[in-house]
């Protein structure tokens, strides 16, 4: 079960990486897009996300199950921004997925991390 769990892990931080890193790409872009990274990086944190709580409890291990609520909401958001967003995504759509996607990760570490201590 170990194993499955860090390999989740992985292809959720993966996820991560792809939803930040492609919304950041374009920070210095006047008009902004929705781009393939952003829709596949959200869509694999969602269903990561999801399997990783359902591992994580079958196994036995403490999950902070606010803490995967809100992150949930979170992605919903950004899922549904990008959605929205496929033609023509605004100013405000944009910062609002920059800004979910970077509290959704700062949760994830600090909160998850000061309940493990």
């Amino acid at each position: 079960m170990e194993i499955a769990i860090n390999i989740f892990v992985f292809i959720h931080l993966l996820g991560m990486a792809a939803l930040v890193g492609g919304s950041l790409a374009q920070v210095r872009d006047g008009e902004k897009h929705v781009s393939a990274l952003m829709r596949d990086g959200a869509g694999t944190q969602l269903v990561t996300g999801l399997v990783l709580v359902g591992l994580l409890h079958a196994n036995g291990e403490a999950v902070n199950d606010a803490v995967a609520g809100i992150k949930l909401a979170f992605v919903v958001v950004i899922l549904a921004l990008i959605i929205l967003g496929r033609k023509q995504l605004s100013h405000n759509a944009y910062y609002a997925i920059v800004g979910l996607s970077i509290a959704d990760v700062a949760l994830a570490l600090f909160v998850t991390s000061a309940t493990q201590s």
